[in-house]
């Protein structure tokens, strides 16, 4: 584990991405961060019937920077490859009455 001063990302840093993985849906993303984070501390996290359990502090900085890159292609991708709703232009008519050779909305 590494001394607190000298990390990369602070506590901060590393809430805001387990936020990030709120946003992910999609279980072979989650089974990836799983692989990205074994990777770096095996199996050094806690299980039971409602998840897996991991203390972020025991994270390398070079974990968290995988974690943090993956999490962002995918979050971006995520929302560039959505269908965005399409945005219905409705113009307003306006009752148009010609007086002397100018246009005037009433």
């Amino acid at each position: 584990m590494e001394l607190s001063g000298s990390r990369k990302y602070n506590t901060i840093i590393r809430k805001k991405l387990v936020g990030k993985f709120d946003k992910i849906k999609d279980k072979s993303d989650y089974m990836a961060i799983y692989n990205i984070i074994t990777q770096d501390i095996g199996n050094n996290f806690s299980t039971n019937r409602n998840g897996i359990f991991i203390n972020m502090n025991l994270l390398s900085d070079e974990c968290i920077e995988k974690l943090l890159e993956f999490v962002n292609d995918k979050l971006n991708l995520t929302l560039s490859s959505t269908e965005t709703e399409k945005v219905n232009y409705k113009s307003y008519k306006f009752d148009e009455k010609r007086l002397d050779g100018h246009f005037f909305y009433s």
